[in-house]
């Protein structure tokens, strides 16, 4: 038996309906082909075969919880929280040390994007990753000192400011009684979060029910004297926040 060849000089595309024997042109005008099977392939308008476009990874590793709004992209790579820049290489860890290898979730906001993955959250602002709210300071230690306010009863409250002006809540006053004229002595500790910058004091007027700026301080433990020599300022909004 002498072997044939037979050279198909084009391809009419799939066709998966006629049966396998009726594939081939019976056309001799027509030497174009039906395929059974196409994979990885286009059919071009002048029935040639060209490669499919497709796909090549750009990142390896555990990755996972791809997101963008548009104007930054965001995702998992084991236990950090990635950029990936708009050159589709650059990359850049925001977060590190996140345990378990849960989906994370993200929600753009005001300039700001949220993540959460039900056990980790956190806020991604101008690039930087941070916590989504504050501590609040520990109830402050106060004691009677030296000054010009009138004697009566007084709240003070304590809240931490970190570095982007964001203010933390703070617990129910601490409550001190003047005896006689003097000043309020309080202890302030210092926030082990280190984007927190500075410690406002709020105090309220003689027996008032509502407090006010009464001075801002370094983010460091030690004690401050409000004595009444300056004014108060704006009240206090993050109050059990």
């Amino acid at each position: 038996m002498v072997a044939r060849s037979i050279i198909f000089q084009r391809f009419k595309g799939l066709n998966n309906v006629l049966p396998e024997d009726s594939l081939i042109s019976q056309d001799r005008n027509d030497p174009g082909v039906f395929l059974r099977k196409a994979i990885n392939v286009d059919i071009d308008n002048a029935f040639k075969i060209r490669r499919r476009k497709g796909y090549a990874p750009l990142l390896g590793g555990q990755v996972h919880s791809l997101w963008s709004d548009g104007s930054i992209c965001l995702y998992r790579e084991g236990a950090m929280l990635k950029r990936l820049f708009e050159d589709f290489e650059t990359t850049a860890t925001l977060r590190d040390g996140i345990g378990g290898n849960l989906p994370m979730a993200y929600v753009s906001l005001d300039g700001r994007v949220y993540y959460s993955d039900s056990v980790v959250t956190g806020v991604i602002e101008g690039g930087v990753s941070r916590s989504w709210g504050l501590i609040p300071p520990p109830a402050p230690v106060v004691e009677s000192y030296v000054g010009s306010l009138r004697a009566g009863r007084y709240l003070v409250s304590l809240t931490y400011v970190r570095n982007d002006g964001q203010e933390s809540g703070t617990d129910a006053p601490t409550v001190i009684t003047l005896t006689e004229t003097g000043g309020i002595q309080v202890y302030l500790t210092a926030s082990g979060d280190p984007g927190v910058s500075s410690i406002r004091l709020y105090t309220s007027a003689c027996d008032g029910d509502q407090l006010f700026l009464a001075g801002t301080f370094p983010n460091q433990s030690g004690w401050q004297v409000y004595s009444g020599e300056t004014e108060l300022g704006p009240e206090l909004k993050t109050l059990f926040f």
